[in-house]
């Protein structure tokens, strides 16, 4: 599988009209409450990645990126809920109950990608938890999938991390946030297609 790297960083910036759907992006990314919009989006991007699209979604149906970012929200908690009971009930042994529990959270967390792009082709919320077609599908697309997973998480913790010490900085953290969750949304679309 041939992977085009540089086609993939530069994907939001290959339509004519992207100054305007990345500001766009940015505000809606920043407000609280709003920003669901946004996982609806980023399941668009996603979908373009499966087409192999090289353009943005356009902005226009705000309903469908409401809907799909609800749904996108309850498949992400529900699969957030394993790590967090693991947390809860390890969170008093020392070191090792940290430990465990990081391990248990990044191991889930792991198949909330490949699940919601099992969910973004179908839009049937079973689709997002047949766990063995999902793990047979990982399995599939290694070593990228893993490479792209650890590196989103590296990422966004990293801009969380910033956006938590310079506070000041919210628009440019925004814009960066939106970016790179346009970019990883559209990578695993395309991975997803060719496994």
């Amino acid at each position: 599988m041939n992977i085009y790297w540089q086609n993939m960083l530069i994907y939001p910036f290959s339509d004519k009209n992207w100054p305007f759907k990345i500001l766009i992006g940015t505000v809606l990314t920043i407000i609280p409450v709003i920003n669901i919009v946004t996982l609806g989006y980023y399941l668009a991007c996603m979908r373009r990645g499966i087409m192999c699209r090289y353009d943005l979604p356009d902005w226009i149906n705000w309903r469908q990126f409401l809907q799909e970012g609800l749904w996108v929200l309850l498949i992400v908690i529900f699969y957030l809920l394993l790590p967090l009971a693991g947390f809860i009930i390890l969170g008093n042994i020392p070191f090792l109950g940290g430990f465990f529990s990081s391990l248990l959270l990044l191991c889930v967390s792991a198949l909330i990608p490949i699940a919601l792009a099992n969910f973004s082709l179908s839009r049937r919320l079973e689709d997002a938890f047949k766990f063995g077609d999902l793990i047979r599908h990982i399995i599939r697309i290694q070593p990228y999938y893993m490479i792209i997973y650890l590196l989103s998480v590296f990422l966004l913790s990293i801009l969380f991390i910033f956006t938590i010490i310079v506070p000041v900085l919210i628009v440019l953290s925004g814009a960066l946030f939106f970016y790179i969750c346009a970019v990883i949304s559209y990578l695993f679309g395309f991975l997803y297609y060719r496994g």
